[in-house]
């Protein structure tokens, strides 16, 4: 069951729940409408919500909507645009090392060739 107050963390973001509210359809079954902040470094999210069923897993779900905010933070919290140029730059020098790696290694078999 879930309660108010829990938190779940996927890598750095912090998902609370600060509202389990319970309902019952007319066809007799139980869902919940849940509340929940984000919490990422020094932004914190309005509250926000979701349905679920009663017995279903809430992780699924959160990391479904820690997927979605990663993928739209920049626009939501200007301040992650920084953690995203930060990320695209170690990106880009990986990807220069492996790109100067595999020409070495042609350099070489070039050489090798050539012997």
């Amino acid at each position: 069951m879930v309660r108010t107050g829990e938190t779940y963390k996927e890598g750095k973001i912090v998902f609370k729940i600060v509202e389990v509210i319970p309902t019952v359809n007319v066809d007799g079954s139980k869902e919940l409408l849940i509340g929940y902040r984000i919490i990422d470094g020094g932004y914190v999210s309005p509250i926000a919500h979701f349905w679920m069923k009663e017995n279903e897993d809430i992780r699924d779900k959160i990391r479904e909507i820690v997927e979605f905010y990663k993928e739209v933070a920049h626009c939501v919290y200007p301040d992650t645009i920084e953690k995203t140029f930060a990320d695209i730059r170690k990106d880009l020098e990986e990807l220069k090392k492996g790109l100067e790696e595999i020409l070495k290694q042609l350099k070489k078999k070039e050489k090798q060739k050539k012997s």
